[in-house]
């Protein structure tokens, strides 16, 4: 077993960071107790925090005072969020609550940047050309590749 600078440490094949948080919900605390674990093969791929925040990661957690695991998903949330790991769990972890998102809210909305919209293209316009120019490069190209066909044969 390696202890990194992080406090995550390296065992067999995975990558096992703490992943705790205590919670003050309406005046009272809750801590639940996590760890993260990330195939080092993912984290090696991409870094510790991609890795958890796109599913390759196994949490484990549970209530501090409980002795029952809580089936639940953890994921590292990134730099400037109010809280450092959100959560996503089949049990309340306090209250309504079984998530918490990076901005600390109960059952609130999950979203790392991940989800972006993607930009379409922005069409290149090519200068002098008609749009019977543009339609006839694809009758250009099959009449290059039977010409090729046709040399092949003779």
């Amino acid at each position: 077993m390696t202890t990194t600078g992080s406090g995550c440490e390296i065992w067999g094949a995975w990558n096992i960071c703490p992943a705790s948080t205590l919670f003050n919900f309406d005046g009272q605390e809750v801590d639940l107790e996590a760890e993260l674990f990330c195939p080092l093969n993912s984290v090696s791929k991409s870094n510790f925090i991609d890795a958890s925040q796109k599913g390759r990661c196994e949490c484990h957690a549970s209530l501090v005072g409980t002795t029952q695991p809580m089936d639940c998903n953890c994921f590292v949330c990134p730099q400037g969020s109010r809280i450092g790991f959100a959560y996503d769990c089949d049990q309340r972890i306090f209250g309504p609550c079984t998530q918490f998102n990076c901005a600390g809210e109960c059952n609130g909305r999950f979203s790392f940047g991940l989800d972006a919209a993607t930009e379409a293209p922005t069409p290149v316009i090519i200068s002098g050309s008609s749009p019977a120019q543009v339609h006839s490069l694809p009758m250009t190209l099959a009449m290059s590749v039977l010409t090729i066909y046709w040399m092949m044969r003779h």
